[in-house]
């Protein structure tokens, strides 16, 4: 089947040839030392191009030898256009257990009546209730300092403090999950991806802030550990008065081309995700 064959070594002049059977025909490639330049089929090409080329030879035969040929030859096809990735076959598979995220909706942030993004906060309490409304779990994730950290300044969210509590608005808190997280993501450093998977949970909703920063972090990790991404774009916002208003959008831009994740509206998020049940 598919495998390097390494012809000859000479390690006097650091020269070695060696065949790459792809689908059709064989292209052998040699390489070597004194300026000589690699050649297939008469056209030269880069060092860089034939060393990549052993590199992502050397990735993909350990998984090859497990495919028939038949698999091997649909394997080896050119990706024509329309193809579906796996993110889009993500995408359109249905979700079995969404579970609400709630980013840094807390006490040390400033969420206070009057202050800057507090509109938002009536949003989040409706995406809340729709959670309940459809038995869906809401979790909290909310970050924690220590003294330890040796961080500058005088971190608002210091362990022990009341700044740590879930705003009031979004009170009681009894029927949700508390996680701290230590750094910018959601899951950084704390058993959140732990809880998801015991709960079975393959779809993550998530609001808060902010946007560009722990919205943006938590969303690339949920991505990166497999979950169905959706964000409820209304119930998010880059929550620093002084940045530029395309400052959102730029991160939610990255979450859908980057990430392959939803972005939606809470009104598009309940009737999708969270029907009353």
């Amino acid at each position: 089947m598919y495998a390097v064959e390494t012809s000859r070594a000479r390690q006097a002049c650091n020269e070695f040839e060696f065949a790459l059977p792809p689908l059709k025909g064989n292209f052998y490639y040699s390489y070597g030392k004194k300026n000589k330049e690699p050649a297939i089929r008469g056209r030269t090409v880069s060092r860089r191009a034939v060393l990549q080329g052993i590199s992502l030879a050397g990735l993909a035969l350990p998984l090859m030898q497990f495919l028939t040929p038949s698999e091997c030859k649909a394997q080896g096809a050119e990706q024509k256009p329309g193809t579906v990735t796996e993110e889009a076959k993500m995408a359109d598979q249905v979700a079995k257990k969404p579970v609400v995220i709630i980013l840094d909706m807390a006490k040390g942030y400033g969420w206070e009546p009057g202050s800057f993004g507090y509109d938002m906060v009536a949003k989040v309490r409706q995406l809340k209730d729709a959670a309940y409304a459809a038995k869906v779990q809401v979790i909290h994730v909310n970050s924690m300092r220590r003294p330890t950290d040796n961080l500058p300044g005088q971190p608002s969210m210091m362990v022990g403090s009341d700044n740590l509590n879930v705003i009031p608005e979004l009170q009681p808190v009894n029927k949700d999950i508390i996680i701290y997280k230590r750094f910018l993501s959601g899951f950084s450093h704390n058993d959140l991806d732990y809880t998801l998977r015991t709960m079975g949970c393959d779809t993550v909703l998530i609001a808060g802030a902010s946007t560009d920063n722990t919205v943006l972090w938590t969303a690339g990790d949920a991505h990166q550990y497999r979950y169905r991404v959706v964000i409820v774009e209304d119930c998010t916002m880059v929550h620093r008065e002084k940045e530029p208003p395309g400052a959102k959008e730029c991160a939610l831009r990255i979450i859908r081309s980057v990430l392959g994740g939803e972005v939606l509206p809470l009104k598009e998020v309940t009737a999708k995700y969270l029907k009353a049940t």
